[in-house]
């Protein structure tokens, strides 16, 4: 039975995201991300956000469960640099669901 929406990062970027009342997970160590992700997932967590710098490790999880409705896994931006992986991801899925680029920056 999916169960909610989880935040997955480093402390310092996903500690605000306690005050929305989401599940907030800690990581510490990239390299456990893959393994952490997948418990959430077999747990029946129904939505996964998890900060860009995760992004690499976490890409074979995100492509097998690419075509499933569940888990929905989304990577937002962890705020250091320019326009990042993340940003661009939740600008495609707002592009797919309504059908226009609202993101767009106007000229």
């Amino acid at each position: 039975m999916p169960r909610g929406v989880t935040i997955v990062g480093s402390r310092s970027v996903i500690m605000p995201f306690l005050a929305t009342g989401a599940r907030v997970v800690f990581i510490e160590d990239p390299n456990e991300s893959v393994d952490i992700v997948q418990r959430l997932i077999d747990e029946g967590e129904s939505v996964i956000f998890f900060t860009d710098d995760l992004a690499d490790f976490l890409a074979p999880v995100v492509e097998k469960y690419r075509e499933d409705p569940t888990p929905c896994l989304v990577s937002i931006p962890s705020g250091r640099g320019e326009a990042s992986r993340g940003t661009m991801r939740i600008r495609e899925i707002i592009r797919r669901a309504v059908g226009v680029d609202i993101l767009k920056e106007v000229e």
